[in-house]
């Protein structure tokens, strides 16, 4: 699991922290100018007033490189100076980061997501939703997007130019105690008008995986997410065996599943008709921004999918709720989700459990399926939880819970069947 979202520092740490500017002074001028639709030739970045600092302190971010600036500029015959608080994403320096990002293609899918997806989401929208309702449900719950592109700043690679929420009052979630029951609600409203706005868009228009080629695919994703279960297998066995011999069956039954991954990633990844929409992939909370009025804005498109939008909502229920809020109120934030997607689609014109034959059972079911996928992604990601009490505890509940409910156990029969 990536993560985009954590506060920008603050400005009393600005002396201490500030960067080199990830990209050129004039090339950020060119993307002021188009911003404000003045001549590229009119706009001057002021180097020495324009500062950037860390934007993100999460050690586990390897998708990127994030930087907040604070931009400060003068535009011809305009008096004074104006600023823009921005963050920039660009390829992340370590060089094993960065080759599994090239060979994954995120940076690539990210910048389609801006460039394409969202465009097309909010055509369709706008042409479909009546005034009333647009204004009601507001913009679309994803960052302002200045610049997506590839070759910039004369650099062959992509970078992104985003607004900085955190300078609107946005402030993340906290990993280490979970989604508030609240935030959780929010997220999966935001999620569940991206699902509801795609699918609409694919029975209108036809198959998104033609639409938007760039899509994560089915066999990429699951090597790539093999690649990650790999890796952090062997630290969540060494880690349970320091918990004590009680939990030797589950690591068992992990060793198990760790043996059919690839099989079980491949078919969990399989969108199930229907239902086959746009994913964001990677959605728990380290990657949700939430502001003072009931909003909540995603971040990092990297991982956009053509998949099950259970395997959204999974992750989210899975990696960043407490065990408390997970076990006493997932299935009222599953009938939130339901609610939400449902009334969405019938405003773009499309009746789920009408038209699609689809209800909330069915849900249910792709649930159940879809928890094995979350947690196998959280182990691919379990350093994140390693080393803080809180979050260590939140992973043993998880797993025993899991346990407990047969979801290891199922799935291993049927693959053995």
């Amino acid at each position: 699991m990536s993560s985009a979202a954590a506060s920008a520092a603050t400005d009393d740490d600005d002396e201490h922290q500030r960067q080199p500017l990830p990209a050129d002074p004039d090339w950020l001028s060119g993307v002021i100018s188009r911003l404000i639709g003045r001549p590229r030739d009119a706009v001057t970045v002021i180097c020495d007033r324009t500062i950037a600092t860390p934007a993100v302190s999460d050690p586990h971010n390897v998708l990127s490189s994030i930087v907040a600036v604070h931009i400060v500029y003068a535009v011809d015959g305009v008096p004074g100076t104006d600023s823009l608080d921005v963050v920039i994403k660009s390829l992340p320096q370590e060089p094993y980061s960065r080759a599994f990002v090239l060979e994954a293609q995120f940076d690539y899918r990210e910048v389609h997501f801006y460039n394409t997806v969202l465009f097309e989401l909010r055509n369709l929208e706008e042409d479909l939703l009546t005034n009333h309702n647009r204004s009601a449900i507001g913009d679309m719950p994803v960052a302002k997007c200045y610049f997506a592109g590839m070759n910039a700043s004369g650099k062959d690679e992509s970078m992104l130019v985003l607004e900085n929420l955190s300078k609107r009052g946005y402030t993340a979630a906290n990993f280490s105690t979970g989604l508030t029951y609240t935030e959780a609600k929010l997220a999966l409203r935001s999620i569940a008008r991206i699902h509801a706005t795609s699918l609409a868009l694919k029975l209108k228009h036809g198959p998104l995986t033609e639409r938007w080629p760039f899509l994560f695919q089915t066999s990429r994703a699951t090597l790539s997410y093999q690649a990650l279960v790999e890796r952090g297998m062997p630290q969540l066995h060494v880690f349970l065996r320091s918990k004590g011999p009680q939990y030797d069956t589950l690591i068992n039954t992990l060793r198990s599943l760790c043996r059919v991954t690839k099989q079980i990633i491949g078919s969990l990844m399989i969108p199930k008709e229907p239902m086959g929409l746009m994913t964001h992939t990677d959605f728990w909370c380290n990657n949700l921004m939430f502001g003072e009025q009931d909003q909540c804005v995603i971040l990092d498109w990297q991982m956009i999918s053509y998949s099950r939008p259970t395997n959204d909502v999974a992750l989210l229920l899975v990696s960043s709720l407490s065990t408390e809020t997970r076990r006493n109120h997932s299935n009222e934030l599953v009938d939130i989700y339901w609610k939400a997607l449902t009334t969405h689609a019938s405003k773009l014109g499309v009746d789920i459990e009408g038209q699609l034959e689809y209800s909330r059972y069915d849900l249910d079911e792709d649930m159940k399926e879809s928890k094995l996928l979350a947690v196998l992604l959280c182990i691919g990601s379990v350093d994140v939880a390693l080393g803080n009490e809180e979050t260590e505890q939140r992973l043993l509940d998880l797993l025993t819970d899991l346990q407990a409910e047969e979801i290891f156990n199922r799935h291993l029969t049927e693959i053995s069947a």
